[in-house]
């Protein structure tokens, strides 16, 4: 069965609650946190590892509410050292 473009992006928000690209930044971040709680020192690592292309973009995921901080990461990292 075929949908077009715009069937699918409102069947899928009606489904999930949230549009495909929504759906997939948060999981981007819930990644990346995963990432950042096992290995807090490794944040670039974490960020390319969750799909993020840069540190720029990993940042502005983290601004909109992604729930890890990393300053309290760092300092984790640096009692863990």
């Amino acid at each position: 069965m075929a949908v077009s473009p715009f069937h699918f992006h409102r069947l899928f928000k009606q489904v999930v609650g949230a549009t495909p690209r929504e759906y997939a930044r948060a999981e981007r971040v819930a990644r990346f946190g995963q990432a950042l709680d096992a290995r807090p020192a490794e944040s670039a690592e974490a960020a390319y590892g969750a799909g993020f292309g840069s540190e720029l973009a990993r940042l502005s995921g983290r601004e909109r509410g992604a729930g890890h901080d990393p300053r309290r990461a760092a300092r984790a990292a640096a009692k863990a050292s």
